[in-house]
């Protein structure tokens, strides 16, 4: 049985390989480390993202985003795909039965698979029982889509800032210890993800089959049982749904960066109470921290404090804004 759940194992990390590739199909370049990500941000949030001690973003509890229907999306796609796989008698109606079941919590939708039934020899396994939180970007450094969002006193004042993805992949989260001291967090069970958002509803279907009927071969070869295989599907389904938005919103060209930390993680230790948001520096870590972390908790020394300072290689004003009115923004910060 376990030979059969080999299918499965980097189900996951090949539909989001497959997204990464169709997001970037037509473009000179592919999505490297040092391809370059743009967060828009209003002018009087650039004090707090360009600070003394480096570069720091805020990641929102993903069940606060600001368009909750998000996750119906996915959702409408998946029971869509179920049904026209059974109709075209590629899956069976006891499999369609199984995966039409599987359910979402929350007003928002999202997808939280069973922590009890994991199924342990799988990579997927990881992902659940974690929190997300997540800080959005876009492909397009200078969108006029993405200017309207900032409007100030009839203008659009505020700022395009550039990362290489290397830098987010490289990111930690910042607290304050007891002594004072400003630390960072980067243990191993703490992720980031990078995704292109998808918007097209014909690749969506695409990677829903090849989701649905991959582990429809596990189950039928009896690989898996059923309520594995809901897990399966719950665990993917979890990680799309962050990814998947109405065609209408393609002008954004977002992607997504996806903050993975425990659920024990998320909540205030004083009074018990959700964090709402992490703040999160980027470029402070090696390559080598990030991919195989040995210490849960580091200081921020000089050294990391200019690292990820260079992680700001772009920035862009709006179109309204003057020389003055940058110079005025960004005095505080010294860019390389």
């Amino acid at each position: 049985m376990l030979f059969e759940c080999e299918n499965l194992v980097g189900l996951e990390r090949n539909l989001i390989d497959r997204i990464v590739k169709d997001a970037y199909a037509d473009e000179k370049h592919s999505f490297g480390s040092n391809s370059i990500l743009t967060h828009y941000t209003a002018s009087e949030n650039l004090p707090k993202i360009l600070r003394a001690n480096g570069i720091v973003l805020w990641f929102s509890a993903a069940e606060d985003m600001n368009d909750s229907s998000e996750g119906e999306v996915t959702r409408s796609i998946y029971k869509s795909a179920c049904e026209e796989l059974l109709k075209k008698a590629k899956i069976n109606q006891q499999f369609r039965n199984l995966a039409i079941g599987i359910k979402a919590v929350g007003e928002n939708l999202f997808f939280q698979p069973d922590p009890d039934e994991k199924l342990h020899c799988l990579g997927l396994a990881a992902y659940l029982n974690r929190a997300v939180y997540l800080c959005c970007f876009s492909r397009n450094s200078n969108s006029d889509y993405m200017w309207q969002t900032y409007i100030k006193n009839e203008k659009h004042e505020g700022y395009s800032l550039g990362f290489r993805k290397m830098d987010l992949d490289q990111a930690a989260i910042v607290y304050t210890a007891d002594d004072g001291k400003t630390m960072l967090n980067r243990s191993q069970n703490v992720e980031f993800q990078v995704i292109p958002v998808v918007y097209k509803d014909a690749l969506k279907k695409s990677y829903m089959e090849t989701l649905i009927l991959t582990v429809y071969d596990c189950w039928k070869k009896g690989g898996i049982s059923d309520p594995e295989a809901r897990v399966v599907i719950g665990g993917i389904l979890n990680t799309l749904q962050y990814v998947f938005k109405e065609p209408q919103y393609a002008d954004e060209e977002e992607v997504r960066v996806l903050l993975y930390i425990p659920k024990e993680q998320e909540y205030q230790e004083n009074d018990g109470q959700k964090i709402q948001h992490f703040e999160v520096m980027l470029g402070c870590c090696s390559a080598r921290e990030a991919a195989w972390p040995t210490i849960e908790n580091f200081e921020l020394t000089p050294e990391r404090s200019n690292a990820s300072k260079s992680a700001l290689v772009q920035i862009l004003p709006s179109p309204v804004l003057t020389a003055g009115d940058v110079a005025q923004d960004i005095k505080k910060f010294y860019l390389k």
